[in-house]
């Protein structure tokens, strides 16, 4: 059994990446109707919303400009067992993202997140090429304040590696489900 999966996407302005995000969603394989893909966009002046209508989405509009709130109102409207935040010039590589993200959550409820590490393209700047090098991406400011994934891995399982993650030793990690 799938667990419905809310995918939420913030938007300013994202015309030119939308439909290659929403491409990498809708093409998984994994049940569509245990998809929930909440758009929630910043202030329209572009063809995003548009192109987005396109698409099973869910659209809320937040007049306030900030990523951090929109995740927010995304994640208040969510229906999801389990959710993710996912930013509109993102893309999914493989097909089978979901099932590889969901398997360690369903065979073990303690798990309570299931986190993988970014994929650079190769036009990005040397920076974000260089904040992708560690298995769970920190830049250099978060590396003073938090532990690194040697601290945190705890044992290897059959596809996925167990990290235990204390109130005072929680890194911030990549894009997941939660």
């Amino acid at each position: 059994m799938h667990p419905k999966i809310s995918i939420i996407v913030p938007t300013f302005n994202e015309e030119k990446n939308i439909v290659e995000c929403l491409d990498s969603i809708y093409s998984q394989d994994y049940p569509k109707h245990m998809l929930e893909v909440i758009i929630v966009d910043n202030g329209l002046v572009d063809r995003t919303l548009g192109l987005a209508r396109k698409y099973p989405v869910k659209i809320i509009i937040n007049p306030i400009k900030d990523t951090q709130v929109s995740k927010r109102v995304g994640f208040d409207a969510c229906t999801g067992e389990l959710f993710m935040w996912m930013d509109a010039d993102m893309r999914m590589i493989s097909r089978d993202w979901f099932i590889a993200m969901t398997y360690p959550l369903m065979m073990d409820k303690t798990i309570v997140a299931s986190v993988t590490r970014y994929k650079v393209k190769g036009y990005e700047s040397s920076l974000t090429k260089f904040l992708t090098l560690g298995p769970i991406q920190r830049d250099p400011v978060y590396q003073v304040f938090s532990p690194g994934f040697d601290k945190t891995y705890h044992k290897k399982r059959k596809g996925y590696i167990l990290c235990l993650y204390t109130p005072n030793k929680i890194p911030p990690s990549g894009n997941g489900l939660v």
